[in-house]
């Protein structure tokens, strides 16, 4: 039930508004300024990171893939044999880093770095072999079979959330922003957190079991690339 109406009450903080209203449209004129900056600079960073991150990285060496998206939220990197097409559907397996600089997280002054397999990606859910799908076997392997690699190396990068038992967010891992230079910091942090990711993603380190899950496990076939 809506609380009552006080006439008294409801006249004093309209009186407040009047007697400070010159002082509350400068406020809501620099609040209005604000948030078209951190629209400007999500959009810049959208558009710039990709770029920063050749200038570091030989991505065709590497065999890295950087996917950009028109949408702050699902900018993405992973190396190129984690994209694979196991059912010939023209869908692939989506495993990846994710970063977003988005709005809020450019507010809150952080980048969060994250290893993400989407729980919705119809080619994830399909059911294969056994009736189970490449998220079940992933994530059931994840916690079982791979459960002391994967900790291992995931403790060597001191990740602040792991959670390989849910197809989602896998693990995920944050950098802090210099609110001095959000612009130059957040294009630094990817770079680093982007540095050492590759090596997580790369066959020499003890994660490299996330693409043995991917491949032949239960009926899902999956052919893997060396480096």
């Amino acid at each position: 039930m809506d609380a009552p109406f006080n006439e008294t009450e409801l006249s004093e903080r309209l009186n407040l508004y009047f007697e400070y209203s010159d002082l509350i449209e400068q406020v809501e004129k620099a609040n209005s300024q604000f948030e078209s900056d951190f629209e400007d600079l999500s959009e810049y960073l959208r558009s710039n990171w990709e770029d920063r991150l050749r200038e570091s990285y030989d991505f065709e060496e590497s065999q890295w893939l950087a996917s950009p998206s028109s949408n702050a939220k699902w900018q993405g990197l992973l190396p190129a044999y984690w994209d694979q097409d196991p059912l010939n559907s023209d869908s692939t397996i989506r495993l990846y880093f994710r970063h977003s600089p988005t709005t809020d997280c450019l507010r809150n002054r952080t980048l969060r770095f994250r290893l993400r397999l989407p729980p919705q990606r119809h080619v994830h859910t399909t059911p294969q072999g056994d009736g189970q799908s490449f998220n079940d076997v992933f994530t059931s392997l994840a916690t079982t079979e791979y459960a002391d690699r994967l900790d291992d190396a995931l403790e060597g990068i001191d990740v602040d959330e792991m959670r390989l038992g849910s197809a989602s967010a896998l693990f995920s891992k944050e950098y802090p922003l210099d609110p001095q230079n959000l612009a130059g910091s957040y294009l630094e942090q990817i770079d680093s957190a982007s540095s050492m990711n590759q090596l997580v993603g790369g066959t020499q380190s003890g994660v490299s079991c996330l693409i043995t899950l991917m491949s032949g496990t239960r009926g899902i076939s999956v052919t893997t690339t060396s480096r």
